[in-house]
């Protein structure tokens, strides 16, 4: 019986330590009146040629007056992810729907600069809460 317990324990144990943390702190809150498609980049302006597609962006739009969680690997995912980025902040390309459904790829919106971009540092996002208002 003792064997048993310590086998489920060290089971338990293994897999507890094993499990991913995804650091869910950042928060996008849709504050246009349309409705937006957002993603993070380590530099002020978006990768060329994008590596995600068109459909990426149609999946995880969001409505206006409506907020997202955005999520990065590691219990400090966040924190090292700014660390990590050409300028050490948080870059939020802001796609309109509208124009992501109506393109061909996001290349496109690239090359054309159809997108807005807010950056804030560590310190910016700390004060807010790790929100940030797109408005």
């Amino acid at each position: 019986m003792k064997l048993v317990n310590c086998l489920l324990i060290c089971a338990l144990s293994s897999i507890l330590v094993s499990c991913e943390y995804w650091d869910s702190r950042l928060t996008i809150i849709n504050k246009t009146g349309r409705k937006i498609a957002t993603e993070t980049y380590t530099d002020t302006v978006p990768e060329y040629p994008s590596v995600n597609q068109r459909e990426f962006y149609l999946r995880q739009a969001f409505a206006p007056d409506s907020s997202t969680t955005m999520l990065k690997e590691g219990k400090e995912g966040w924190p090292n992810y700014l660390e990590s980025s050409k300028n050490s902040k948080l870059n939020l390309v802001i796609f309109d729907f509208e124009d992501v459904e109506q393109c061909k790829s996001i290349d496109s919106l690239i090359t054309h600069k159809k997108y807005r971009i807010i950056t804030m540092d560590k310190t910016e996002l700390i004060k807010n809460n790790w929100q940030v208002v797109i408005k």
